[in-house]
């Protein structure tokens, strides 16, 4: 018995940091908001691109239409008159362009 030593038990207080423990916690603290700021970028560029895509949307007639016109105008930029007045579905589209 002489021969036996009762082990001491430290306890780490929680309310006790170190200066490890603060630069773990601001370190963390940093990323999140890091984290957060690119949250909001992502969320203002997405509302930007569905802006965009509206825009492009809206505008998707007129492009058709002018891309069927260009079918119509040869490499001088003349406008080949016979197919033109022939092609039904392109003055279609253009009268109802400038309705709206």
């Amino acid at each position: 018995m002489g021969n036996r030593i009762k082990p001491t038990v430290i306890e780490y207080p929680k309310e006790q940091t170190t200066l490890e423990d603060y630069e773990e916690d601001s370190k963390v603290s940093e990323l999140e908001s890091k984290i957060n700021e690119y949250e909001e970028l992502i969320q203002a560029q997405s509302h930007h691109i569905e802006e965009l895509e509206q825009t492009v949307k809206h505008y998707q007639p007129q492009v058709d239409t002018f891309k069927r016109m260009l079918t119509h105008i040869d490499s001088t930029g003349y406008i080949n008159f016979g197919s033109y007045k022939n092609d039904r579905l392109l003055l279609n589209q253009i009268r109802n362009s400038k309705r709206d």
